[in-house]
């Protein structure tokens, strides 16, 4: 997946003040851990590691295929999306009761790691048990929508990704909002994205020089702001940044530099 965000060439210009107004580049998601590169026209390779949890990522990839019309590989994404924050929940807060993360990873994570319902289950108990409240869940509707695009083929309308689409950041939103009065609890779990892994390191290694980069992302506007979490209004957003993207791609087909 390509990044809509332009980067320059830090072997070019070290100092990022220097590469104000010269070349940048788009850098492309290249594995599972979501490592990113480019090279300059000098030939120069750049890293950069995307520094944001796997469920940023999944609804951004959810939203892209919404705007390009693959709208049952959207609802695929965005469920993909809500699974993997009921994984970051459920290990920050088994982190923040003193279990290391390689202690999860070797125990109670490898009896559910390919079991989605399994992990929804212990997802809302350890989510009662720490807010003593349960947590909102998808409707019933919505579910039959989810498994009849992923079990059985169905082909969904626009409306019907863009409503689950939109319940889905609606959902996270809250819990993310439900984080932000426990400070340790929100620690552990914002500091859970895919950074510094054993797979990331095999791929930076023996680079001249990588970077960490952040993606703006909808759900953290949402989670810290009272606005109202609207996709329609990101997706917006997301098509205006790929006209642009696309527009600059046509230039440079057309006029290709030296």
């Amino acid at each position: 997946m390509r990044l809509f965000h332009l980067f320059h060439c830090v072997h070019c210009f070290p100092n990022k003040n220097d590469s104000l107004g010269k070349e940048r580049y788009y850098a492309e998601i290249i594995n599972d851990q979501f490592v990113s590169s480019f090279t300059c026209s000098e030939g120069h390779e750049n890293i950069i590691i995307i520094a944001s949890h796997r469920y940023e990522i999944l609804y951004l990839i959810g939203c892209r295929a919404l705007i390009d019309g693959y709208y049952r590989e959207a609802i695929s994404s965005f469920s993909a999306s809500l699974e993997r924050i009921y994984e970051v929940f459920i290990k920050a807060k088994l982190i923040s009761e003193g279990m290391s993360k390689d202690e999860i990873k070797q125990t109670a994570w490898k009896h559910v790691s390919s079991q989605s319902e399994r992990q929804l289950g212990a997802f809302i108990f350890l989510f009662t048990q720490h807010f003593k409240t349960q947590p909102e869940l998808l409707s019933n509707d919505l579910v039959k929508l989810r498994n009849k695009v992923i079990h059985k083929g169905k082909i969904p309308t626009k409306d019907e990704a863009i409503e689950y689409g939109q319940k889905i950041l609606e959902l996270i939103t809250g819990y993310l909002k439900k984080l932000n009065s426990e400070k340790e609890l929100a620690f552990f779990f914002d500091t859970l994205c895919l950074t510094d892994t054993k797979e990331q390191e095999k791929v930076v290694k023996d680079k001249a020089y990588s970077r960490t980069f952040s993606l703006n992302s909808m759900f953290t506007k949402y989670r810290y702001s009272e606005d109202t979490p609207d996709l329609k209004h990101e997706l917006e957003i997301l098509e205006k940044n790929k006209f642009i993207h696309d527009l600059k791609d046509n230039v440079n087909d057309k006029h290709p530099q030296s």
